[in-house]
């Protein structure tokens, strides 16, 4: 379902369905319902998105979700989707980058992390940090910028200056809040209760994290375990076709090695047995 959306936002019918589907859903472990953004067209289901996720508070059976590029950062409020980052006790990985959300959103969203027990993977991006940054310096550079000052002419040196100082502020806080996830992450990740976590090793590969714990093994598929319960069998039938060496049976000699067991039954060449006859 990557890259599908309407033509235009999402409509309060369309979030009801999907909030619908979300919350019914008993069967579903991996989705990856990520928009995309081309020159001609969007396929985003934007602000709307945020509200449709409601479904999910309930939903312990997705384990994996990837939303990114749905602009859910146009969404004045961000309160549903922090919801559901605090309330949900099924998913293990949330993925929502590049969804151009500000530094004051971020900060909302890793608060809300920080609620949450079972979360063992929420990818960060320094393009999202960028994007937060350059988002910031364009409303910024207006508000520096005097009215007579045409919108191409550069900033005066003070005005510089302070915007330097404000960005440079923000790359700092962005990278501190990033780090609270790392921590927050790595909390779950330490708890033996979520280590018995599987995952099915298709859907682990197309996650991705570099990040994930060593101790995430993949599920077994059902092709790996006939693969396996094969290879068991194979081995034990090679195992029953061996016997251990006849060693009593005798051993046929050719060559020099009969011509020398026939030698040493003779008394050697030009050998004579002389015996001495005694007269009564």
């Amino acid at each position: 379902m990557v890259g599908t959306g309407p033509p235009d936002r999402v409509t309060s019918k369309t979030s009801d369905l999907l909030s619908n589907f979300l919350g019914t859903n008993d069967t579903l472990k991996f989705l990856d319902l990520s928009g995309y953004s081309g020159k001609l067209e969007d396929g985003q289901l934007g602000w709307g998105l945020s509200g449709a996720l409601g479904g999910l508070k309930d939903n312990t059976t997705l384990h994996q979700l990837r939303l990114r590029n749905h602009n859910m950062g146009a969404a004045e409020d961000l309160s549903e989707l922090c919801r559901i980052i605090k309330a949900n006790k099924g998913l293990a990985m949330f993925d929502i980058q590049h969804n151009d959300f500000d530094h004051h959103q971020f900060s909302k969203l890793v608060q809300a992390l920080s609620y949450n027990q079972q979360l063992i993977s929420f990818p960060t991006s320094d393009a999202d940090r960028e994007y937060a940054v350059s988002k910031e310096k364009r409303l910024l550079s207006k508000t520096q910028r005097r009215p007579t000052i045409k919108a191409h002419e550069r900033l005066t040196k003070s005005a510089e200056s302070r915007l330097d100082g404000v960005l440079t502020g923000l790359h700092k806080q962005w990278d501190s809040e990033a780090t609270k996830v790392k921590e927050i992450l790595e909390r779950n990740r330490n708890d033996p209760a979520n280590q018995v976590l599987e995952l099915e090793s298709q859907y682990l590969e197309a996650w991705d994290d570099d990040s994930l714990p060593l101790w995430l093994a993949p599920k077994p598929t059902q092709q790996d375990k006939r693969i396996r319960r094969a290879s068991e069998s194979s081995l034990m039938t090679s195992a029953g076709d061996m016997s251990p060496l006849q060693t009593s049976s005798p051993i046929s000699t050719t060559g020099f090695e009969a011509l020398s067991t026939f030698r040493a039954s003779y008394p050697p060449r030009k050998t004579y047995m002389i015996e001495e006859e005694t007269l009564a």
